[in-house]
């Protein structure tokens, strides 16, 4: 059998002996009824007898001659995913040694791997070679730098094109941990006129359950604090905070601004009503303006406001001495019902007919609301007089606005209000930019009973997305491993792990919890119907003792992933950090004198906001991908039903030959054991593990050499220790009932002993159960890690509102026929269009390459190193 260039197994064949013959003595390949003839691993395969193909349909009638020159090719099926020719020698690699395990077995080993003990291991286990950030542990980070936010929910791009909004008919945000965000607007912002004076009354819908407010902001400007209440800049501001549930009562929710009234002029009539320097005369009325629908279709208005402008003032002037004194205007609005599609149906009625004087020579504004009953409306508005013209004053009157509040409830039941007041100056004239800097509050254990406070731990929020009948899975709290709850409580409490982050969008449970979790390096997992938690760390105390006598035979597969030239040297942790409130990043290992990363990969966690938080997650993520890199396959039998998602199990088996000696305990004589098969006593010091009839394990205890290799003699004070810590004795350890399968044990040494893995994944199959796993690493779980570099100052700029261009990510290949260049980066708030420029010489001069509206393109370039910088345009 021969890969392209490769020679893997030779053989004689028999005088006389046909193909079919020869493959079935070998065992180079089984014959499939359906598909005939599998070579191992599935490779296309074919035949040369002296240089000419043989079909396989000739293979059963042709024999092999004393001259014949034979060979069985097999082809890679391609690289794929541009791994080009390091993938090619991965899959040889792997062919080879398989092809040599199913005959030659470990003799071969020296040939191959230089005769060591891992060699002959080796002969039998896959080998990988990487290009990309492993990820063998129970959380993945997502990919960072990515330009299609729309496809998850990003909290990254969030930031960046946060802003206040109303969502009709979405989702209800869910707010957990301490975050400064927009939330969106519970009711439209609506403006009126008091006393020639605009408020602005805007109400926001932070979050469903209940919060603890620090601050609120108006753009990046503090308008309130919990200390100082409002800030002296936004005087006459009022600001009420309501529960879910409670009744808004600083104005009023319900209201509808009319679109068609948007500050038309009201239309002249003839006379005037007189004013301080100006005789009445006999009036009639401008043509009226309007109607115009006052509120939507299926609400019914209670009330309608009318805003009216002045906006060159209203006043008579004095001819002889220049003096300014008052006008006065009659105004006439008049409301008529109308269908849903906008059509009368009744005469109009007087909504107010009023005559006001003023005497100002600045805009005046004003408003005049009106209880109606409930019903849906049509209004007209008209003077009853005409403007006033040349020098003898003005009074022209412009209809501002047009207002109903409708029918219904003014509370919100499941979601945390803010009601904000404030009147219209020059610091917030335009500003609909609102942010909330606080804490979710969530029911806490604390011993005794739940207490509802503001929290960030990982764990109650779990809890509360497991249990909440409102946003969360409604699972009762008897089906949620409590105790898994509170002990991950306390871990995440002592590690200062937490998690930040709001649900904006819609997302399934199970992947809401997941996310939850990540950031505590967590995960969870279902005990037939209980929910549970189970963290990815450092456990030296197996759940259960795994031997070559409770795997199922030839069920066992090892491989190892190799590191190669392209592996990622380093991993950069995009977060949101809370110093700013903007995107961060954060590497492991960081660069310095001695190092500098050429080939990072980025990933992304959402829910940290603390950077030493984000440099212990970012430090995990690379340690898993350099220690982690010896997975196991296995089934077994009953045993695998009793094993749960990122359990520790201890394996032992002969394959390959470095994971222990394994067998049974046939007989004790006081301390000493009598195994078999015999172990090898090659180099000690020399443990023995043994398993008790729960699955568990016992010991390790020292042990050494008897009378023969059958005998194991126990070391009386390690086995006094064990059962002590254990809490057990031997006599318990090896009982059995009558006609019970003898006690497994597993024997270390030096050079060979069993692993602890780590349960990945698992499914069963039959009666049996295959378990994937993951051989562990104490250094994977290193906390002496340093403290994380200081974040950059100033990678921002101060305004805010200049389109920021952030997770440029950009590649080199090649395109049909031509190099090309590929770039994307995440939308801007606020671009309406990108440009970008390439640079040959190292930025003294630029060539426009792009400009259009897409976070991202792909161009043909010239074959040279280039430079590449994108701006936002708003």
């Amino acid at each position: 059998m021969v890969m392209p260039g490769l020679e893997v197994a030779n053989a004689e064949p028999r005088r006389g002996e046909t193909v079919t013959a020869f493959l079935r003595r070998t065992g180079w390949a089984v014959r499939d009824r359906e598909y005939g003839w599998q070579f191992r691993k599935g490779l296309p395969t074919i035949l040369e007898i002296n240089g000419e193909a043989v079909l396989r349909k000739d293979w059963r009638r042709r024999r092999i001659r004393a001259a014949d020159v034979v060979r069985f090719t097999s082809y890679p099926l391609g690289g794929g995913n541009g791994g080009g020719a390091k993938q090619v020698i991965g899959l040889i690699a792997l062919v080879a040694v398989s092809a040599f395990a199913f005959w030659a077995g470990p003799a071969l080993a020296g040939a191959l791997f230089g005769g060591s003990a891992l060699a002959g291991s080796l002969l039998t286990a896959g080998i990988a070679i990487g290009g990309s950030l492993l990820v063998n542990a129970l959380v993945a980070p997502k990919a960072g730098a990515t330009n299609t936010p729309g496809s998850t929910q990003d909290q990254i791009y969030s930031v960046l094109a946060q802003g206040n909004v109303a969502k009709l008919g979405q989702p209800l945000p869910v707010w957990y941990g301490r975050l400064k965000a927009y939330p969106d607007f519970a009711a439209t912002p609506w403006a009126e006129f008091v006393a020639n004076d605009q408020y602005l009354n805007v109400l926001l819908s932070v979050t469903m359950g209940s919060m603890a407010y620090e601050a609120i902001y108006v753009d990046e400007t503090v308008f309130w604090d919990s200390v100082n209440g409002v800030s002296a800049t936004f005087a006459g501001a009022q600001i009420a905070f309501y529960e879910p549930g409670d009744q808004v009562t600083l104005f009023p929710t319900n209201v509808d601004q009319s679109a068609e009234v948007t500050g038309q002029q009201l239309p002249s009539g003839s006379g005037f009503l007189g004013g301080q320097y100006m005789g009445g005369q006999p009036v009639s009325p401008g043509a009226w303006l309007g109607p115009f629908v006052a509120n939507p279709a299926g609400t019914q208005a209670q009330s309608i406001a009318i805003d009216f402008v002045f906006p060159a003032g209203c006043f008579t002037y004095n001819k002889d001495n220049g003096s300014i004194g008052y006008a006065t205007v009659g105004l006439t609005a008049e409301y008529a019902p109308c269908n849903d599609a906008g059509a009368q149906t009744g005469a109009f009625v007087p909504l107010f007919a009023i005559a006001r004087s003023y005497n100002a020579q600045s805009p005046i504004r004003d408003s005049l609301k009106v209880d109606v009953p409930p019903g849906r409306y049509l209004v007209r508005f008209r003077r009853e007089d005409a403007e006033l013209s040349g020098s003898s004053g003005a009074n022209s009157v412009i209809w501002a606005g047009l207002r109903s509040f409708l029918k219904g409830n003014n509370s919100f039941p499941d979601v945390s209000t803010i009601a904000i007041r404030l009147k219209a100056s020059q610091s917030t004239q335009g500003s609909y930019k609102f942010g909330v800097l606080g804490t979710r509050k969530l029911l806490v254990w604390d011993g005794s009973t739940f207490t509802l406070q503001p929290t960030r731990n990982n764990a109650w929020a779990f809890l509360d997305a497991a249990t909440s009948g409102q946003y969360g899975s409604g699972l009762p709290i008897s089906k949620v491993d409590f105790n898994a709850v509170v002990t991950h409580a306390l871990g995440c409490a002592a590690r200062d792990d937490t998690f930040d982050y709001r649900f904006t969008t819609a997302v399934a449970v199970p992947d809401a919890l997941d996310k939850i979790l990540t950031p505590s390096r967590a995960k969870h997992y279902w005990l037939g119907d209980t929910i549970s938690i189970v963290r990815d760390e450092w456990r030296d105390v197996p759940t259960m003792l795994l031997t070559d006598r409770e795997i199922v035979r030839d069920s066992t597969q090892v491989s190892f992933t190799m590191l190669g030239d392209e592996d990622p040297d380093a991993v950069i942790v995009e977060y949101i950090d809370e110093d700013t409130w903007l995107p961060a990043q954060v590497q492991y290992p960081p660069n310095g004198p001695t190092f500098t990363s050429v080939f990072a990969d980025t990933r992304r966690v959402d829910g940290i906001v603390n950077r030493e938080q984000a440099f212990r997650e970012c430090a995990f993520y690379y340690l898993q991908s350099i220690y982690r890199r010896e997975n196991v396959q296995l089934g077994v039998e009953y045993e695998g039903r009793a094993i749960t998602l990122g359990s520790v199990v201890r394996v032992q088996s002969e394959l390959p030959e470095s994971y222990g000696y394994g067998g049974a305990v046939t007989d004790v004589a006081g301390l000493t054991l009598t195994l078999s098969p015999a172990p090898v006593w090659s180099a000690g010091p020399f443990y023995i593990r043994l398993r008790r009839p729960n699955g568990k394990f016992f010991g390790p205890v020292a042990c050494s050499q008897g009378a023969d290799p059958t005998r194991a003699v126990l070391n009386a004070g390690s086995l006094a220790a064990a059962e002590a810590a254990q809490s057990t004795t031997l006599a318990a350890v090896l009982a059995r009932e009558d006609g019970g399968e003898y006690p497994s044990f597993e024997l270390g040494s030096g050079v060979s002993q069993s692993r602890l893995c780590v349960v990945l994944n698992g499914s069963p199959n039959g009666e049996t159960f295959t378990l994937k796993l993951v051989v562990d690493d104490e250094r994977v779980h290193a906390t002496d890690l340093g403290n994380p570099p200081i974040l950059p100052i100033g990678q921002f700029p101060a305004n805010d509102k200049v389109p920021l261009i952030a997770g440029l990510n950009a590649n080199f290949g090649q395109g049909t026929a031509e190099p090309k260049l590929s770039a994307s980066w995440f939308p801007s708030a606020g671009a309406l269009y990108y440009i970008a420029d390439v640079s040959y010489d190292s930025g003294v001069s630029w060539i426009q390459v792009y400009e259009g509206q897409a976070s991202g393109f792909d161009v043909v370039v010239s074959p040279a190193a280039l430079r590449l910088r994108v701006q936002a345009v708003n």
